[in-house]
This record gives structure tokens, sequence and C-alpha cells, in this order.
């Protein structure tokens, strides 16, 4: 098995069959391929998981279910767990590419007052 990484975590059950909502870490979106197989963490051993529906969107928030899991009472034990994949299912980083989550996005909106003054007013996209 390859290296393991920390892509997300699963939030919490979702129905009666054993559906749980998750999410992906910002800086991993871009990067992910098909998410055949993913690794919870029990103890020291990961073991895997395999997904037979997933719904996933732009935000990295999302809805999955595995093919072991046939209800809610066996979903709620992997709830908190974080979500590791193999790197090699991950689409490899540009030498350039920013990690977006890190950058500041405040704009200031100015008036035609001197500055500093309270018309300077930091305003977030």
């Amino acid at each position: 098995m390859e290296n393991l990484v920390k892509i997300g975590r699963l939030n919490k059950t979702f129905g009666l069959k054993g559906h749980i909502r998750f999410s992906i870490e910002p800086q991993f979106l871009s990067r992910l391929k098909k998410l055949e197989v993913i690794f919870l963490t029990t103890g020291n051993k990961s073991l895997p998981y395999f997904p037979d529906q997933i719904e996933l969107d732009e935000s990295g928030r999302g809805m999955l279910h595995f093919e072991e899991v046939k209800d809610k009472t066996a979903a709620d034990f992997l709830v908190g767990k974080e979500i590791f994949i193999e790197e090699k299912f991950l689409k490899k980083r540009k030498a350039f590419e920013w990690v977006a989550h890190s950058v500041d996005t405040r704009v200031f909106q100015h008036s035609a007052a001197p500055f500093p003054d309270a018309a300077c007013q930091p305003r977030v996209c």
C-alpha cells in the first residue's frame, strides 16, 4: 500500500440506509481523481472502504454510502473518522499552483475621505 493522505472527515449520518455526510479539505478538491477506495483508521489500522454512491459539490461537502454499511446503526460507528486515500489517486500539483484557501480575499472600499478614516471599511468577497 502506498502513502495515505488525509483528505477529509465523515461528519454525520443521513437517513436510515447508512448514508454519511462528509467534507473534503479545499486543497484536495481540484486534485481528486475517482474515489474507488477510501481508508478509515481504527486504532492503528487503516481499513479500506468501497463507496458505491458518492455525491460531492464544489464546496467540498457531500454524501456517500459504502457497500459494507447496510443501515444507520453501522454508519454511526464511522462518524467522525478521518478520510484517507492513496496518494496515487490525487492528480499531481503543478509547481506554480497556489493553495487558494490560504490567500486572503478581503477587499477594501475607499471613499474620497483621507486615510485612515471610518469610510475605509473591509469587505469580504
